[in-house]
C-alpha cells in the first residue's frame, strides 16, 4: 500500500513538472517551405480544402518566467506538421490567388495566416488540361504566425505574484517553381522546389513582483532563418469536384543559433474544385 502511494505521488509530481515547464516555455511551429502544383485553377474556378504541410517546432525560451528570461538558447524540439485550410481562386488562365489559415491548439494558441499567388507560364490551366500536357508555374507566399503565453510564477515551482506575458511572432516569405506532366485527364504529377525566409521575434514583459523583490523588465530577441524544400507531388481527380493531392519533400531547415536539420516529409490532403 505504501509503495502504491509513493508511486502515485511520483506520478503526480512528474505531471506537475511537465505541466509547469510547458506552461513557462515559449514554443512555435514554424511553417516550412512547400511545393505547389504546376497548374493554376483556370478562369473563375475555386478550390477549397485542407492540406498537411511541414513545420519545425522551435523552443525560443525554456522559461519565460525566469528573472531575467534566457532568450539566447533557442532549440529545435521536433519535426511536425500543421493542417493548413486553403481557399484559392482562378483569375484568368494564367493567375491564381488564395489564402491559407491554420490554428494549433497546444498549451498556447498559435495562429497562422498566409496569402499565395501563382503564375503559370507553360501549358493549359487545370480546367482545360488534357493527357500529355506539360505545365510550369511560379508561386509566392507571404505569411504571419503568432503565439502568446502568460503566467504568474517566478520560476518552475516558484512563488506566485510574478506576472509575465510573452509573444513569439514570425514573418515568412516564400518563392517556388514547379514543372509537371499530365499522365491522364484525371492524374498529373510535378516536381517542385521552394525557398523561404523567416524573421522571428520573441518579446517577454515581466511586471514588478507583488512583494517588491524584483522590478520586472522588458526583453526581446530577433532571429532569422531559411529553409529549402524540393520534391515530388501529384493530384488525382476522383469525382466531378472531389480531388486528392499528395507530396513527398526533402526539407532543409536553417535557423540562427540552431544546428541545420534535413528531414523527409510526406504531406497532402483533399480539396473541392468547382
Amino acid at each position: 500500500m505504501k509503495i502504491a502511494l509513493k508511486m502515485r505521488n511520483y506520478f503526480f509530481l512528474a505531471l506537475m513538472v511537465l505541466f509547469s515547464a510547458r506552461c513557462s516555455s515559449m514554443q512555435m511551429k514554424l511553417p516550412g517551405a512547400t511545393i505547389e502544383s504546376s497548374e493554376v485553377l483556370g478562369k473563375g474556378k475555386k478550390q477549397l480544402g485542407p492540406s498537411l504541410e511541414p513545420t519545425r517546432e522551435i523552443e525560443f525560451t525554456g522559461s519565460a518566467s525566469s528573472r531575467p528570461p534566457n532568450l539566447d538558447n533557442a532549440m529545435a524540439t521536433g519535426a511536425t506538421h500543421n493542417l493548413l485550410h486553403q481557399a484559392h481562386f482562378g483569375l484568368g488562365d494564367r493567375f491564381e490567388l488564395g489564402g491559407e489559415a491554420a490554428f494549433d491548439f497546444g498549451s498556447d494558441l498559435q495562429t497562422m495566416l498566409f496569402f499565395t499567388g501563382k503564375f503559370q507560364f507553360i501549358g493549359r490551366p487545370k480546367s482545360e488540361a488534357k493527357r500529355g500536357d506539360f505545365s510550369g508555374s511560379l508561386f509566392g507566399r507571404l505569411g504571419h504566425t503568432r503565439v502568446d503565453g502568460s503566467g504568474d510564477q517566478a520560476t518552475l515551482f516558484g512563488p506566485g505574484g510574478f506576472p509575465w506575458s510573452a509573444q513569439v511572432e514570425a514573418m515568412l516569405a516564400m518563392i517556388g517553381m514547379s514543372y509537371g506532366y499530365r499522365f491522364s485527364d484525371k492524374f498529373m504529377a510535378y516536381l517542385g522546389v521552394s525557398y523561404q525566409h523567416m524573421t522571428t521575434k520573441i518579446v517577454v514583459d515581466q511586471e514588478a513582483a507583488s512583494d517588491n523583490s524584483n522590478p520586472g523588465g522588458h526583453y526581446q530577441r530577433e532571429r532569422d532563418g531559411q529553409n529549402l524544400s524540393y520534391g515530388l507531388g501529384a493530384q488525382w481527380r476522383l469525382g466531378k469536384i472531389f480531388h486528392l493531392h499528395g507530396k513527398l519533400m526533402m526539407f532543409n531547415f536553417n535557423f540562427d543559433g540552431i544546428d541545420d536539420h534535413e528531414d523527409l516529409y510526406a504531406g497532402g490532403g483533399f480539396h473541392f474544385y468547382f
